[in-house]
């Protein structure tokens, strides 16, 4: 089988789009679908359900997505290893990330590392805290930028490296009583219209979070829950109630008060992750060089 053909595969996996990846690869439309109909037949199985919006895998391509990336991943060490000068013509960084979690970190990590390798293509994929796990071990990233909770222990296939205690930040409007306040504790937020982080999103921060308020014997006044801190930052500035954010969430300038939570000790640290049995030197650039920066964000 054509190596350059499964890069090609590979490549429209994460566009879900032929004239995307067709651009990216500097090909025709057409010859990219033709390579892709020649794998097809030559493994006997369609692996692209084809659409006018996209494609999308179908399962047999699922399946066969993981040895794909094993054997490009493979190859490019094999180049690497018989020719210490080499750089793959596509080498690639593909990294799993929260929405928002510590964006202008990742940003300069990105910077830097695109000055040093201009050739490198970092692809980005938002996923949610368990999600990024996921997509690890079926190896659809290399690397992952994700809030562990202090309390949770990886399998032993999954090596990581902290980088920061996420400390906890309650989010109020700029007029509200408590928005002087040098820090804040869990009772004095009972009375409260909260906005919360949803457990399909946050899962183990937002069990945490919820086991805090049973601890201090505290019911309370949910408003609603968030899946982005985007929705909670905005809920709290039209003035709908308080929120409750890990700082590297707070992503963006903004009136609104932000007061440290001082009876909870951080639930999280920022970390990024990677498979043990396997890393790249371009990974470990990327994981030296956020280790690096992160001393300047936080």
């Amino acid at each position: 089988m054509n190596i350059e053909y499964l890069r090609q595969f590979a490549d429209l996996v994460y566009t879900k789009n032929i004239s995307q990846s067709a651009a990216r690869l500097f090909l025709s439309q057409s010859a990219l679908s033709k390579h892709v109909a020649s794998m097809e037949q030559e493994l006997g199985t369609q692996l692209f359900y084809r659409e006018a919006s996209g494609v999308e895998l179908t399962p047999a391509g699922r399946s066969i997505l993981p040895y794909v990336n094993r054997i490009l991943a493979a190859y490019d060490h094999i180049l690497l290893e018989t020719d210490p000068n080499h750089t793959p013509e596509y080498s690639q960084l593909r990294i799993g990330h929260m929405r928002n979690v510590a964006s202008e970190l990742l940003v300069s990590t990105i910077r830097s590392i695109s000055r040093k390798h201009p050739d490198i293509s970092i692809q980005l994929k938002e996923l949610g805290m368990s999600e990024i796990v996921s997509a690890l071990g079926q190896n659809e990233i290399e690397l992952g930028i994700t809030l562990k909770p202090k309390s949770r222990v990886f399998s032993s296939d999954i090596s990581f490296q902290p980088l920061a205690s996420d400390q906890m930040q309650v989010i109020l409007p700029p007029h509200h009583p408590l928005a002087d306040s040098a820090g804040l504790c869990l009772y004095e937020l009972a009375k409260e219209a909260l906005i919360l982080p949803s457990v399909y999103y946050y899962h183990d921060y937002a069990r945490q979070l919820q086991n805090y308020f049973q601890r201090y014997r505290i019911a309370p006044h949910i408003l609603c829950e968030y899946d982005t801190s985007e929705s909670a930052i905005l809920m709290v500035d039209a003035g709908l109630g308080v929120s409750v954010l890990p700082k590297s969430e707070i992503f963006q300038k903004n009136e609104l008060s932000t007061v440290p939570l001082t009876d909870c000790d951080p639930l999280l640290e920022l970390c990024v992750i990677w498979k043990t049995d396997h890393i790249s030197p371009g990974e470990k650039e990327f994981i030296s060089t956020i280790t690096q920066l992160v001393q300047h964000s936080f």
